[in-house]
């Protein structure tokens, strides 16, 4: 390699090393490198073609007053140490010669951009996240995804629509309207905007993470069986009591809609799972209304039963899921909308029914999860079945249910 290559490597090799390190949060200690403990500089060292230009670079270096070195007291044409002074001036020439933005101004321009968007941002789990994201830009900090670079402003353009949305809408249209180009925040946002939800909603899926934020790859589609018409704004109303294996109907004509009405409606079920949404609506009374909610709770879904709800205040609600974390979230966020719902075969008896279809728990992180529940009040329904769940270490499925 030539001087001016290895010159430049030695140079972002100590920038990487302050910028990891205490000096780079306010101390002012030198960064070193030693180049018999360091293997690439040891390498060139060793090697016939590179020693020579090696040791041109670390003399052009201090010349330039950019880094220093040290020579070895038993070999003195050998450096036992090369060094990055931490001061002002001599962090600006690093800097300046390797082409590198200073990090530290990195890191007040991404410090403004988040104080700018979360000034903006309502009240929620999102702006809690950038409070949190601040506070580690005050340390000195940039944490992922955020890197410093344009893409941060992408991000945040996200985050900002998303948490002040209200209606469903789908990805492209949402990325058409924020970049001016319908496949941006899937090639480019996506992943990253993901990656800070799933700090905010644990142990969800992508779309579930999504979702909450009522952002849909396409319209959700709510499957349902039972004696029930649909009346619409416009004055139309259609009757799906005649389909007997049961209807659908998507969230966009949810927002079109006025209120159910039913000739003997006593009783609605929810239920998390396929299969036995199929089960019970082929099985259901004449006055019971069965409606799959599948594995996670999205607004649109909120909007569609709080319409059921409010056609139907007098019926039975209840809620039939998993034995395990996932299921017990989605019935607390169930129950948030509908207070009278209570649960269906989410009870010990289930469990001790069903403890040879149960699944071994064996993720340690699972079990405190689950042990954390019983401190929190919205799950005090269920805590006599976590703690028989962390008594025996298992959780169910509820498919076993159909064995």
């Amino acid at each position: 390699m030539r001087r001016d290559e290895i010159a430049l490597q030695i140079i972002n090799a100590l920038l990487d090393k302050y910028e990891k390190s205490k000096a780079f949060k306010g101390g002012k200690r030198r960064i070193i490198l030693t180049p018999h403990k360091d293997s690439r500089l040891f390498l060139m060292l060793e090697s016939p073609s590179d020693r020579r230009p090696f040791l041109e670079a670390i003399a052009f270096l201090k010349e330039e007053g950019i880094a220093g070195f040290e020579r070895d007291r038993d070999d003195d044409s050998y450096p036992s140490s090369i060094y990055l002074d931490v001061d002002a001036e001599s962090i600006a020439r690093a800097y300046a010669y390797s082409g590198r933005t200073d990090r530290h101004s990195l890191l007040e321009n991404l410090r403004l951009k988040i104080s700018q968007a979360e000034a903006v941002i309502p009240d929620g789990s999102i702006k809690s996240y950038l409070q949190s994201v601040l506070v580690k830009t005050e340390k000195q900090v940039i944490p992922r995804p955020f890197s410093g670079a344009s893409l941060d402003d992408d991000i945040l353009k996200a985050l900002h629509f998303m948490a002040s949305n209200e209606d469903e809408i789908m990805e492209r249209v949402m990325s058409l309207k924020l970049y001016g180009d319908s496949k941006h925040f899937e090639k480019n946002v996506r992943s990253s905007v993901l990656s800070i939800l799933r700090r905010i909603r644990t142990g969800e899926r992508d779309e579930e993470l999504l979702s909450a934020y009522s952002v849909v790859r396409y319209p959700e589609e709510f499957l349902f069986c039972g004696d029930l018409s649909i009346e619409f704004i416009d004055g139309r109303i259609v009757d799906f009591s005649a389909l007997k294996a049961g209807s659908a109907i998507t969230s966009f004509d949810v927002e079109r809609a006025a209120g159910c009405t039913s000739t003997d409606m006593r009783r609605i079920t929810t239920v998390e799972n396929k299969a036995n949404y199929i089960q019970l609506a082929s099985s259901r009374g004449d006055d019971e209304l069965v409606i799959f909610l599948g594995g996670f709770f999205s607004p649109a879904k909120g909007r569609f039963l709080s319409l059921v709800h409010k056609s139907f205040p007098e019926a039975e609600y209840r809620h039939t899921g998993d034995i395990d974390i996932g299921g017990f979230r989605i019935f607390v966020q169930l129950k948030s909308l509908i207070p009278e719902v209570t649960p269906f075969m989410m009870d010990e008896d289930t469990l001790e029914n069903y403890m040879d279809s149960a699944e071994k728990i064996t993720d340690e992180d699972y079990l405190r999860s689950l042990e954390a529940l019983l401190s929190d009040e919205s799950y005090t329904g269920f805590h006599s079945l976590i703690s028989l769940m962390i008594k025996k270490r298992v959780r169910l499925e509820q498919e076993a249910f159909l064995e």
